[in-house]
């Protein structure tokens, strides 16, 4: 049966960790014909997951997926419902992550977290229409040390483009000013407390 609403989901990790499959969960839809969750996502490599509505059914797809990241678990929440606009969103927290997605306007946006003493980053965005060509790119932000005399140390950061040939953009921020504030809130968010 023809789908009219569908997530096409790219995964990629950039973490320098292995993603392991966990468990996942469709308020509605469900995973393509002949589709399954990728049991590894390996660091360095892209997965794409494609999720649909159920057959006979008119409320379109939504759900999300959880894998083993670092010392703990990394949500991964998207929609693409009959009514609505498609939206994205990356987290901790299962149920709680999906709770709280959105559309962006269809922009590229950052998602930030924690995970033990590791602080992560997602690029990511989501499209318009019946199909949701939703991306997310997981890297690490930063490794906050335990260090109680350091005001701070950074031992990796992993600065990615996000960019589009016609449109370069990092990470999703344009102009110089822009960039201060990001480096600003970057330096802020590494602070070990």
């Amino acid at each position: 049966m023809s789908k009219s609403h569908t997530v096409k989901l790219t995964i990629t990790n950039n973490t320098n960790q292995e993603m392991n499959y966990q468990s996942d969960s469709f308020d509605s839809g469900r995973l393509a014909d002949g589709g399954s969750w990728p049991a590894t996502i390996a660091s360095g490599k892209s997965e794409i997951i494609e999720c649909c509505e159920k057959d006979w059914s008119a409320v379109g797809c939504s759900g999300y997926v959880n894998y083993s990241l670092g010392d703990g678990i990394v949500t991964l929440a998207f929609s693409n419902p009959t009514i609505g606009e498609n939206k994205l969103g990356v987290g901790v927290g299962n149920k709680q992550v999906w709770d709280c997605i959105e559309g962006h306007k269809y922009e590229p946006f950052i998602e930030e977290f924690e995970i033990g003493s590791q602080r992560y980053f997602a690029a990511c965005q989501c499209t318009g229409g019946k199909i949701n060509n939703a991306s997310i790119a997981l890297s690490v932000l930063a490794i906050l040390p335990y260090n109680p005399n350091a005001t701070m140390e950074f031992n990796v950061i992993q600065y990615n483009v996000f960019a589009r040939p016609d449109k370069p953009k990092l990470l999703g921020y344009e102009g110089k000013e822009e960039h201060q504030k990001f480096l600003k809130r970057l330096h802020n968010s590494t602070m070990v407390r």
